[in-house]
């Protein structure tokens, strides 16, 4: 393969996956995870990808503690379990045969 079809494939693809990070994730993010990707895309620009690597722990951490603190109740109902069926009453013989052998079942 030559040098300037390598080249070429590289470049493609850094654009591409430029692409897939920051364009095509717009309005998929809340702002705040949002401006961490691009926190990551220029400090890895500018000073490389140890220096980016750190940036995306900090930026995650820090967007982690803004939501806890943002949304204080996550869960938002509960229900009992009175509405679940069992599946022991509805096995068949076979089924429970299979269940209860040494063999092939449960031990």
């Amino acid at each position: 393969i030559p040098r300037c079809m390598a080249g070429t494939l590289l470049v493609h693809v850094g654009v591409d996956l430029f692409l897939e990070g920051t364009y095509d994730t717009i309005g998929k993010f809340e702002r705040l995870e949002y401006s961490g990707i691009w926190l990551i895309t220029i400090v890895m620009t500018i000073y490389g990808m140890n220096a980016a690597m750190i940036a995306g722990g900090i930026s995650a951490v820090s967007t982690y503690a803004v939501q806890t603190v943002a949304y204080l109740h996550p869960i938002r109902g509960q229900m009992t379990a009175a509405t679940l069926r069992s599946s022991k009453r509805d096995r068949g013989r076979q089924e429970n045969e299979i269940l209860d052998s040494q063999e092939i079942g449960r031990n």
